[in-house]
């Protein structure tokens, strides 16, 4: 569970030995109990709390693990919290949100026993989709040099639709209402998808994910566009309606289907689905004279999971952004 911390710089841990100074005051719904994720905003560190014990003063003390988020431009990574780091360029907020998320990661390598969880600098560019260097930050262009795309067309809103949603929001959009968003699902929310989905609210089920999406986006400024249906292959997008889709589905035939409906470009991301392959993530970009059902032929289903290489086709991404710089 991932609970915001109200901060209290003197209050924080530093160090994955120092946790026993973390104050439970500071946490807004209760003490800080075992097995749990814990984020301080105002200094980027994530720490995971492996168990809480009373010393023989009657003083509480934490142990786990504490590293930093870090970023620059379009560079995020994390730190160990005894060697903290300047953060660099804030333009990018993509960088934030994938900062976080590495950080957090962190804490789940931690808690699954892997003895270099926070002990390393870790740093991924978004711009290249690989472990950065420096020529990263001098290629890649300053954020206010890309032109944010005027309408999406999102398929799927499950664990992956709703992150993309979620951090287009955070975009420097100076007029959101002039910004057209096309959700598509058909499935309802349930209990299942409130750990998992960053739009789902505790106790909250039982409805549309269109529908939640749509709340959320309006409420945001955005205009909206639903349909409460599945990708096939009789849907063809009209020159009106936006050209980019974002895709975030959960299997092989959707996602050949993709190339059928008329999209300019095809933004296609998927997640491992196993216990071994939950860390693996897949990103393809395609452009209009590109078929993914060509690119994924040989790529099945398989016990839930896809026999796919990450990262494949980060060089059409690469191209993909340089046309929106």
């Amino acid at each position: 569970m991932l609970r915001e911390a109200k901060c209290d710089a003197s209050n924080w841990p530093q160090h994955a030995d120092d946790l026993n100074k973390i104050d439970p005051t500071i946490y807004e719904d209760h003490n800080p109990t075992p097995h749990s994720v814990y984020v301080d905003p105002a200094h980027d560190h994530v720490a995971w709390v492996e168990s809480v014990s009373t010393n023989s003063n009657g003083a509480t003390r934490y142990q786990g693990l504490s590293v930093q988020a870090v970023w620059d431009g379009w560079i995020a990574g994390t730190t160990p919290a005894d060697n903290p780091r300047a953060i660099g360029r804030s333009d990018c907020p993509l960088a934030g949100v994938a900062a976080g998320a590495l950080a957090v990661g962190q804490a789940f390598l931690f808690k699954q026993g892997d003895l270099r969880a926070g002990r390393n600098t870790q740093d991924l560019s978004l711009w290249s989709g690989q472990a950065s260097d420096v020529n990263d930050i001098q290629d890649a262009p300053s954020f206010d040099q890309v032109l944010l795309p005027g309408g999406l067309w999102l398929v799927g809103l499950g664990n992956l639709g709703q992150a993309y949603l979620w951090s287009l929001a955070l975009q420097p959009y100076s007029r959101p209402e002039d910004v057209m968003l096309f959700l598509q699902d058909d499935q309802i929310v349930g209990r299942e998808n409130w750990g998992t989905f960053v739009l789902v609210q505790r106790g909250r089920y039982n409805l549309l994910k269109t529908r939640l999406a749509e709340e959320w986006a309006t409420a945001r400024g955005f205009q909206v566009r639903r349909i409460d249906r599945r990708l096939d292959e009789h849907l063809l997008r009209s020159q009106q309606e936006p050209g980019i889709a974002l895709a975030g589905l959960d299997r092989m035939p959707p996602r050949r289907i993709l190339g059928r409906c008329g999209f300019e470009y095809k933004i296609d991301a998927g997640l491992g689905a196993t216990a071994i392959e939950y860390r693996k993530i897949r990103l393809n970009v395609f452009n209009s004279d590109e078929n993914p059902a060509d690119h994924q032929n040989g790529s099945e289903d398989v016990a839930g999971s896809l026999r796919t290489n990450p990262w494949t086709g980060r060089s059409s991404l690469h191209r993909f952004l340089i046309n929106c710089a």
